[in-house]
């Protein structure tokens, strides 16, 4: 749905914002994701984080505006998006639907994947707000920043491989996000959301 930014919550982001060359901000966040990998013998680790991060992002207004072409938009559903690597080995741009019904997500999950990497093509879809990630699960970074352009203008995750320290599994977070679309306050809710569900996947995935 196209809207007025004049006439919503971002009116005045917008119009701090919208003629500034650079928009996004970048946040750094170690994350414990000890509970996701013990689950990652039966379910795969990147579909579980990807879970915990639409369900921590779903229930929060901001996350479902997307500046497009100088214009906002507000979207009722949700889906990740995230980098495959098809049967022929180059990169593909695959979208999955969010469900909140861990299944059913999982259903998803398998099926747009597994249909991207057999044929070798983007899927997107379309009147979603999109959460786009990049898992470099092959090396272990401190920070990472992506580039800052109308293309890429949605919230943004990267994360880098898990690693050990007293027992316990983290992972280097890097979150991206457009200041037009949602503030600080934004992002400390959806991080203590994400802290949530991570801490509670087992009830949550029952």
């Amino acid at each position: 749905m196209k809207l007025d930014p004049l006439k919503t919550k971002r009116a005045a982001a917008w119009k701090c914002y919208k003629d500034c060359p650079v928009q996004t901000v970048l946040i750094l966040k170690k994350i414990d994701i000890t509970n996701l990998v013990k689950l990652s013998k039966k379910f795969k680790l990147n579909m579980l984080l990807c879970y915990c991060l639409c369900k921590s992002a779903n229930n929060i207004e901001e996350f479902h505006y997307r500046l497009i072409d100088n214009q906002l938009y507000k979207f009722d559903n949700m889906c990740v998006n995230m980098v495959i690597k098809g049967k022929d080995g180059l990169i593909y741009l695959c979208d999955v639907p969010f469900d909140d019904n861990f299944e059913n997500f999982c259903k998803n999950y398998y099926e747009y994947v597994g249909k991207c990497h057999e044929e070798n093509k983007n899927l997107s879809l379309n009147n979603v707000a999109s959460i786009s990630t990049s898992n470099l699960s092959s090396y272990n970074f401190d920070a990472c920043l992506n580039t800052s352009c109308q293309a890429f203008n949605v919230p943004l995750f990267i994360w880098s491989k898990f690693y050990t320290k007293k027992f316990r599994k983290y992972i280097n977070l890097s979150f991206q996000f457009n200041h037009i679309q949602m503030d600080g306050e934004h992002v400390i809710e959806f991080f203590k959301n994400l802290e949530f569900n991570i801490k509670n996947i087992k009830n949550i995935i029952k």
